[in-house]
């Protein structure tokens, strides 16, 4: 593209205001640059808002909502989502990155809090003792890191404040994305064990808006298996504005150590919204 042009003119002209339709003395409908920009990457596209007045009202105003509703399938309307910058956090990559720090005990228990230790308590394995490695996933690092539990019952939880990630009142409101929560757990070859995890998706007040509770026993041809739980919630209403991640469980033969259930990659994720057909 050639340089955008520049002449002496009064500083609240409409002739400069226009300035960056104009390329070698030749207008460009404004149509044609929206188009044009579309295609520029986020990151570029947060610097050319700085090259003109023009620029900056076609990007803000219209840009950025195409490129959300290219990467959703959704069509937006001032009473969903009408701010820039949330079309913006659309676009960018908040979502879908895993939101729990420490997923497996890398920093020990940095980040959880711990609610029942009982037993030899809690403790982390790197690699896990008496049951098969984790599979390679570039996401988690590959790392072999896991929390495990012990005779006593073992809980602790994870918080997800969506608001200090980044997310705004509007896309959890108006938009309500996916939820998306996971985990790996396992038992050792040679005992038996229970895992538990209870997911809680808060309001502002703290109350409870959903939940998603699974139990599971590892005996028998089932142990020494690492085993994945999912879910995703949706459609669950206004006002989320946190999450809380909790696991636990205990062996089934009450042998002192750290016999019971391991626990690796905790992950919870605010999946981009898509337009369901």
């Amino acid at each position: 593209m050639g340089k955008i042009a520049s002449r002496n003119v009064p500083e609240d002209s409409d002739e400069l205001v226009n300035n960056g339709l104009v390329l070698k003395n030749v207008e460009i409908p404004p149509e044609l640059i929206e188009h044009i920009l579309f295609y520029v990457d986020v990151k570029s596209l947060l610097k050319c808002r700085r090259v003109c007045k023009c620029w900056n009202e076609i990007i803000t105003n219209h840009v950025w909502r195409k490129k959300a509703e290219n990467r959703t399938g959704c069509k937006f309307t001032s009473e969903t989502i009408s701010e820039w910058k949330d079309f913006y956090l659309i676009c960018c990559g908040l979502f879908g990155r895993n939101l729990v720090k420490n997923h497996s005990g890398k920093e020990k228990f940095k980040h959880w809090q711990i609610t029942e230790n009982y037993g030899d308590c809690w403790a982390i394995e790197c690699p896990p003792i008496g049951a098969p490695v984790l599979e390679s996933d570039a996401e988690f690092e590959n790392k072999q890191h896991c929390f495990v539990t012990s005779y006593g019952e073992c809980r602790k939880y994870y918080t997800v404040d969506l608001i200090k990630e980044g997310f705004t009142v509007n896309i959890l409101d108006h938009l309500q994305p996916p939820i998306e929560i996971s985990e790996w757990y396992c038992s050792r070859f040679d005992c038996a064990a229970v895992y538990n995890i209870h997911v809680y998706l808060f309001n502002q007040s703290g109350e409870t808006i959903d939940e998603f509770i699974f139990d599971d026993t590892l005996v028998e041809d089932r142990q020494n298996i690492w085993f994945n739980v999912k879910h995703e919630f949706k459609n669950y209403g206004q006002g989320l504005r946190k999450i809380r991640f909790v696991h636990g469980g205990c062996d089934r033969q009450f042998w002192a150590g750290h016999f019971g259930c391991k626990m690796a990659r905790s992950c919870v994720k605010v999946k981009v919204p898509v337009r369901e057909d």
